[in-house]
């Protein structure tokens, strides 16, 4: 699994936004521009083919970069796409209206990475669709600067403070569904046929836990939501589980929302209302012997 950036050269941008006096929100991208994504993924895919490994990218951003998935799947890797909600919908430009909430890596990027995102998801270059969730609130992505070690509470909130003394991460599972659905199936980019794929099969089959999870068949997990797909709702920080007091995707309107949720049997979420208890989770070792037919036809081993 691999966060495909080339750190060195965004460590050396940074260092020379901040030594120029440049750290606003407008050199945040600037920081980390596509080409380090581009490297860093041909790069992993590289070392990949030469130990015979598979390999899992996650949170694809730029467009260029399914270029190099492509390539290396036709080529017979077991290589793997991942994106998130965060780069199906949103842009750079809320890093600029928002700061530092929206800070995330890699960065936000064009209506037309957008796009791309969707067309991989469609042809099969994408996998997988997660989450990359943290948690943090308001107070949390201000303080965070460099290093997640160093994550506090602030008691005062400057939102013209240096965007690179800005935590990294957003929350985004509780809206993940909703936004996929929406974007995807109701604007007709993906079926949802496709959504359940790259949601929850595809994982399932990647990580080496399937047919316990990722399927609805006897002998599965009873992991089911139930969704409506004619409920008009907007997407809102009120009306989160978490403890992250703001969203990215604030205001948005949504048409078809999860209303029911089981965890192996188990009702967890029913109407927005949580029904079971933390700790009810069971670790699950992923079993390579179960990954003979991955997303791209090639096993696992």
């Amino acid at each position: 699994m691999v966060h495909a950036e080339n750190g060195y050269c965004i460590d050396y941008l940074t260092e020379a936004f901040i030594e120029a006096g440049k750290t606003g929100r407008e050199y945040y991208a600037k920081s980390q521009p596509r080409i380090l994504e581009v490297e860093a993924a041909n790069r992993a895919a590289t070392y990949a083919t030469v130990t015979d490994c598979p390999l899992y990218v996650v949170h694809l951003s730029a467009r260029e970069v399914l270029a190099v998935i492509d390539r290396y799947k036709e080529e017979g890797l077991s290589i793997f796409g991942e994106t998130c909600p965060q780069y199906l919908d949103l842009t750079n430009q809320m890093v600029l209206d928002h700061g530092a909430l929206a800070k995330i890596g890699p960065p936000l990027r064009s209506p037309e990475d957008n796009e791309a995102m969707w067309g991989g998801i469609k042809s099969g270059v994408v996998d997988t669709v997660a989450s990359d969730f943290c948690g943090f609130n308001k107070s949390q992505k201000y303080s965070g600067g460099r290093s997640t070690g160093t994550i506090r509470e602030l008691d005062h909130i400057d939102a013209h403070s240096s965007i690179f003394d800005a935590s990294f991460g957003g929350n985004w599972t509780e809206q993940m569904l909703p936004v996929v659905y929406e974007e995807g199936v109701n604007k007709g980019r993906i079926t949802v046929n496709k959504l359940v794929e790259v949601m929850c099969e595809n994982p399932a089959k990647i990580f080496g836990i399937y047919p316990r999870k990722g399927t609805i068949s006897v002998g599965s997990d009873a992991d089911i939501v139930l969704f409506d797909p004619t409920i008009q709702h907007t997407l809102s920080a009120d009306l989160q589980h978490c403890e992250a007091d703001f969203t990215m995707f604030e205001g948005k309107e949504i048409l078809g929302k999860p209303v029911f949720s089981l965890q192996r049997g188990n009702v967890v979420i029913e109407d927005g209302k949580i029904h079971t208890k933390q700790g009810l989770a069971v670790y699950l070792a992923g079993d390579v012997n179960l990954t003979a037919s991955a997303p791209n036809g090639h096993k696992i081993g």
